[in-house]
């Protein structure tokens, strides 16, 4: 029986992995530049790219975690997210035409927080036991 929980937290942790392996690969490639009318709107959609690819895989993060939607999970799949930004900017170091940005690792983590925001949004805040009443309570609500 465990050896089937954690093949199911693998799985269920895959899609991020993947993810992750799709904006390693965008990363190494050496030239993203938009060519002819979309050039004007190249460092848009590049920072949009970045928000979005980011906002993502924090979701997946998450989602892949277990099964308890708390705060500590939250902060663990943010916290990912922003340690990937890291590496991924690093790595942009690397590949010849490429350079990382501060610029973007600060984009990187608007897109994570944005998507942070939207999780706790969309599950009405994290629901914790009471430890003196035993009780599902919401965390945004006031005693």
């Amino acid at each position: 029986m465990q050896f089937r929980n954690r093949l199911c937290h693998m799985v269920r942790f895959a899609p991020a992995v993947v993810w992750m392996g799709i904006i390693y690969y965008f990363s190494s490639l050496q030239n993203l530049q938009l060519e002819g009318d979309l050039s004007v709107y190249d460092f848009f959609l590049r920072k949009l790219a970045h928000m979005t690819e980011y906002g993502i895989l924090t979701f997946l993060v998450w989602w892949g975690t277990d099964k308890r939607r708390d705060a500590r999970t939250l902060l663990f799949a943010v916290s990912v997210a922003i340690l990937y930004a890291l590496t991924d900017e690093f790595h942009q170091t690397l590949v010849p035409t490429r350079d990382g940005k501060l610029f973007d690792i600060g984009v990187d983590i608007v897109g994570v927080i944005v998507s942070s925001l939207l999780i706790q949004y969309s599950h009405g805040g994290f629901i914790q036991k009471s430890r003196r009443y035993g009780k599902d309570r919401a965390t945004n609500s006031t005693e």
